[in-house]
């Protein structure tokens, strides 16, 4: 079982996103975009565990305290080469989403026995697309604001050629 910690978003940031897919959809020549049930930042991946393994997770998850927030949207990326580039959206600075992350990777890092996880720098971001070849590269966003109100535990799988995500566990954050 193929599992990561994630954000998920309201439907009118959802939204935003989308806006911003469609603005680049007609100059891609290559690659695909992220698909709108697929729209979410990751906290932590941690990758393959036994199925068994999740229910320990999300107890550990469930400890994590951390205050509700806002993200604003501030910029639009991408990195890589060769064969098409990944896209991606990121955010202002956010104390509160960078204490979350790393709220979430200690409440990991207490699990015993351990469960592996990635522990590369947190940089948080939206992927909007992959090995993407476009006309055109810089592209303008609208700047966007959106509460984080919860986090979720999410089970990835390959169904039929389509990645699938399935949230096992919500949970909410404080409100301050």
């Amino acid at each position: 079982m193929r599992l990561f910690v994630a954000v998920n978003f309201d439907s009118a940031t959802v939204n935003r996103i989308l806006d911003i897919i469609a603005g680049m959809r007609p100059y891609a020549n290559a690659g695909y975009f992220t698909r709108k049930e697929n729209l979410h930042l990751t906290l932590a991946f941690i990758g393959e565990v036994q199925a068994g393994d999740a229910a320990r997770i999300a107890a550990a998850l469930g400890q994590v305290s951390a205050p509700r927030f806002e993200l604003e949207f501030k910029e639009l990326g991408s990195f890589g080469r060769g064969g098409g580039r990944l896209y991606w959206l990121g955010f202002e600075h956010s104390p509160e989403l960078i204490e979350l992350s790393a709220g979430v990777r200690r409440a990991l890092d207490a699990l015993s026995p351990p469960v592996e996880y990635d522990r590369k720098q947190f940089k948080p971001h939206i992927t909007l697309g992959r090995e993407l070849t476009m006309d055109k590269t810089d592209f303008s966003i609208i700047r966007h604001s959106f509460p984080v109100n919860r986090f979720q535990l999410v089970k990835s799988e390959q169904i039929q050629g389509r990645r699938v995500y399935t949230e096992l566990s919500s949970f909410e954050l404080q409100s301050v």
